[in-house]
C-alpha cells in the first residue's frame, strides 16, 4: 500500500511539473500579446487619472516612463522574433528530413524500375539472340541489380579479383585523409590466392605499396593439419617480408565466437576506425573443396562492414591466435 500511494504521489508531482512547464510555454509564446495589454491598460489607468488631476506631479517622469515602454516593446520584439526564428528552423529540420526521406525513397524507385527495364528489354529481344546469349543477358541483368539496389559486385574470375583488389587499395586509400587499415582472414594453403616463392606478383606489390604509404594489412591465417610444416613457413615468411602483420588462427576457433558462423569466413575488410565509415568496403570470398577461391563479392553495405571488423577483432582476441 505504501508503495502505490508513493508512486501515485511521484506520478502526481509529475504531472504538476509538466503543467507548469506548459503553462511557461503558453506565456513566452504569447509574450507579446500580454504585454501589449498590460500597456494598453496603464494607458488607461493614466489618462482616467490624468483626468482627475492626478497625474500632475508624475508628468516630468513621462519621457523616462516612454522610455521604458520602448524599452520593454523592443525587448518583447526581439524575444517574438527569436521564438518565431526557433519555429522556423525546426520547420526547416522536419522539410529537410521529409526531403531527404523523400529522395532516399525515389531513388530507390528509380533503381528499382531500371531493373525492370532492362528486364523487359531483355524479354523484346531478338529471339535468336535471346536464345543464344540468355544466360549471359540474365548475369548482366542480375550485376547491374546487385549493383543498384543491394550495393555488392560478384566477381567470378581469379585474375580480375586481384586487379579489383589493386584498385580497392588505392581507391580507399585516397579517400581517407588519416591511414586505413585492411583486415583479412585466409586460408593457410598454396591452392590459396599466396605464393611460396618467385618474383613479387603485381598484388603482393601493391601490399608493399599500400604499407609503404603508412597504412596497415593485417591478415589471419586459419592454421589445421592439412598443410605441411615447411609450405606453411613459405607462405608465413612471404607475407610477413610484404610488411604485413601476420598471425595464425586455430581453424576451429570461429566456434567460440558470439557469432553465428558455419564456417570460417574468409574476407578482407578496410577499417578507418570511424564509427560509421561511409567509405567502407569489403569483400568475402568462397572457396571449393580443394581450397581454390572461385567466387569474391565486393560489398559497400555498412552493416556488413562493421559486422566483419567485429569478427575479425574477436578473432584477433582468441586464445589461439599467435603473431608470426
Amino acid at each position: 500500500m505504501t508503495r502505490t500511494v508513493h508512486g501515485a504521489s511521484c506520478e502526481t508531482k509529475k504531472k504538476m511539473k509538466r503543467m507548469e512547464e506548459s503553462f511557461i510555454n503558453l506565456m513566452m509564446q504569447n509574450l507579446s500579446l500580454i504585454l501589449t495589454a498590460v500597456l494598453i491598460a496603464a494607458f488607461l489607468l493614466y489618462s482616467i487619472l490624468d483626468i482627475f488631476g492626478l497625474m500632475h506631479k508624475y508628468r516630468d517622469k513621462i519621457p523616462n516612463f516612454i522610455l521604458l515602454i520602448i524599452c520593454i516593446s523592443l525587448t518583447e520584439s526581439i524575444l517574438d522574433r527569436k521564438i518565431e526564428v526557433e519555429k522556423l528552423h525546426q520547420s526547416i529540420e522536419v522539410l529537410q528530413k521529409n526531403a531527404d526521406s523523400n529522395r532516399e525513397m525515389l531513388m530507390g524507385l528509380e533503381k528499382r524500375n531500371l531493373t525492370e527495364k532492362l528486364k523487359q528489354s531483355h524479354s523484346m529481344s531478338d529471339p535468336i539472340l535471346e536464345s543464344i546469349f540468355r544466360e549471359h543477358i540474365n548475369n548482366e541483368i542480375q550485376f547491374f541489380d546487385n549493383l543498384l539496389n543491394n550495393e555488392f559486385i560478384v566477381i567470378d574470375n581469379r585474375e580480375q579479383y586481384n586487379d579489383y583488389y589493386i584498385k580497392s587499395l588505392d581507391v580507399i586509400s585516397n579517400l581517407h585523409k588519416s591511414k586505413v587499415s585492411v583486415k583479412s582472414t585466409s586460408i593457410l594453403s598454396d591452392q590459396y590466392l599466396w605464393k611460396t616463392e618467385g618474383e613479387f606478383t603485381p598484388l603482393e606489390l601493391a601490399f608493399k605499396k599500400f604499407i609503404a604509404d603508412g597504412n596497415r594489412m593485417t591478415r589471419l591465417f586459419y592454421v589445421d593439419g592439412n598443410i605441411d610444416e615447411v609450405t606453411k613457413k613459405k607462405i608465413l615468411d612471404r607475407q610477413k617480408n610484404l610488411g604485413i602483420n601476420v598471425y595464425t588462427l586455430d581453424y576451429n576457433e570461429y566456434k567460440n565466437t558470439v557469432f553465428e558462423l558455419d564456417k570460417p569466413p574468409l574476407f578482407s575488410v578496410f577499417d578507418c576506425g570511424e564509427q560509421g565509415c561511409q567509405h567502407n568496403l569489403a569483400w568475402e570470398v568462397t572457396v571449393d573443396n580443394s581450397d581454390n577461391p572461385t567466387r569474391f563479392k565486393y560489398m559497400k553495405t555498412l552493416e556488413r562492414c562493421s559486422t566483419l571488423i567485429g569478427i575479425f577483432d574477436a578473432f584477433s582476441k582468441a586464445a589461439s591466435c599467435k603473431r608470426y
